[in-house]
């Protein structure tokens, strides 16, 4: 846990999800961005992509410069370029995220 929580690509992406949280200007608009069905399938996908590459036990060990690559890989190929970019950005379906683009 204490690998995950220093990795680099898990602090990007956990302050790329929560900067929305600071131009969100009341409670339902913090609710409505974070249980947003994209966002929530989001989460689901981060879920999957750090048990696979942290947590599963059957994996082959990777050395942690490894292990820190194909995270990113899986973030930034997947995560950021899927869920943020196309499905935020361009199809504006993640509320808070999405006007954060338009801006």
């Amino acid at each position: 846990v204490q690998t995950l929580l220093g990795d680099p690509t898990v602090i990007f992406t956990v302050l790329v999800i929560l900067t929305p949280l600071l131009f969100c200007r009341s409670v339902g608009a913090v609710v409505s961005y974070l249980f947003t069905p994209m966002m929530v399938a989001s989460w689901v996908y981060l879920g999957v992509v750090l048990y696979i590459t942290h947590g599963d036990g059957k994996s082959i060990a990777l050395g942690e410069r490894d292990q820190r690559v194909a995270l990113w890989f899986l973030m930034n190929g997947v995560y950021f370029n899927l869920f943020l970019d196309v499905v935020s950005g361009q199809f504006q379906m993640m509320d808070e995220m999405s006007r954060q683009y338009l801006v």
